[in-house]
């Protein structure tokens, strides 16, 4: 599948509507799928950082949990806990992430990352 594959946001649904509980059983698969490897793969933070962002997507908090985001938009998709990958569980085996505070905004940051080169 090639990676600039475009993905929707979440959906609303009757489930409710925050990110992910929109989602139909098919998009989450195919999320899962597509998207477990990178997750399963990733020894560091910015390593997991810098391969979602390679198909797209991105990392944040938001409301205290860890969201998949779009990169184009910064819409939340759905949890990382919906893929199957929690942010302590991900703490554990990576370390301790790096989250900058996003002013203004309870429970929300993003992820500093050292770029190569920089």
């Amino acid at each position: 599948m090639p990676d600039s594959t475009p993905f929707p946001d979440s959906l609303p649904g009757p489930q409710g509507s925050g990110p992910g509980k929109g989602l139909d059983c098919e998009t989450a698969v195919l999320y899962r799928a597509v998207l477990g490897p990178v997750f399963d793969r990733a020894e560091t933070w910015p390593a997991l950082v810098e391969r979602l962002a390679a198909k797209g997507f991105g990392l944040a908090i938001r409301g205290g949990r860890l969201m998949l985001t779009r990169t184009d938009s910064g819409g939340a998709i759905c949890t990382a806990r919906f893929l199957g990958h929690s942010l302590p569980d991900l703490a554990q085996r990576l370390g301790k992430p790096a989250i900058v505070p996003c002013r203004g905004r309870i429970a929300a940051g993003e992820f500093r990352i050292k770029r190569s080169g920089g």
